[in-house]
């Protein structure tokens, strides 16, 4: 069932059409009148560019930070091993923008950028300490573990999207924890995630 679902993910992925321009981290699009430079925030997707316009303090963040959801990273990948590790680091790199408002690609505009980026870093934090509590518990396959973090219904109760989205962020999770040493991983069928120091 695991892996039926993350294949779903999968698939989808493979079905995004390549990009037409490619722009480097620092690029600056020829736009008239603005002054965009690329900011590379990888995470949500392994390519996903944020655009700052530092004259009008602007931050046009595409799905990298919206104003009320928290959103989540593709599964890890050997080209991608800490989806959610680069997304961290990416939110991070964008403090001390001084935003005066954010332009997402979804739900609306907003200000605040600190205090959201604070808000993003909280939910991820909390979703790694669950994570860790779980594997502390004895839970052991990304199904164990999952039901030890708090979505926004218990885990049994999940269906569909909620669900492939739950067991996605959790090996997003797991794999985290394994880059930062904190967790390891058993090959099998199915792999297994156990605490570094047990």
């Amino acid at each position: 069932m695991t892996e039926h679902l993350v294949k779903g993910t999968q698939a989808a992925v493979r079905r995004i059409p390549r990009p037409d321009v490619l722009i480097e981290d620092g690029g600056r699009p020829d736009i008239p009148g603005w002054e965009l430079r690329a900011l590379w925030t990888p995470g949500h997707s392994p390519g996903h560019l944020c655009f700052w316009e530092p004259a009008n303090r602007l931050l046009l963040s595409g799905d990298h930070v919206l104003p009320s959801t928290v959103v989540g990273t593709p599964e890890p990948d050997e080209s991608h091993p800490d989806p959610l590790g680069d997304h961290l680091r990416a939110l991070a790199r964008l403090r001390g923008l001084d935003a005066a408002e954010v332009l997402p690609a979804h739900e609306h505009r907003f200000t605040g950028l600190e205090h959201r980026l604070a808000e993003i870093d909280a939910v991820h934090q909390g979703r790694l300490a669950e994570v860790l509590a779980g594997l502390r518990a004895g839970a052991s396959t990304v199904w164990e573990i999952a039901d030890h973090v708090t979505w926004h219904r218990p885990f049994r109760n999940l269906r569909g999207v909620g669900l492939q989205n739950a067991v996605t962020d959790t090996f997003g999770c797991l794999a985290a924890l394994v880059a930062t040493g904190a967790a390891r991983v058993d090959d099998g069928e199915p792999a297994r995630w156990r605490l570094a120091d047990a």
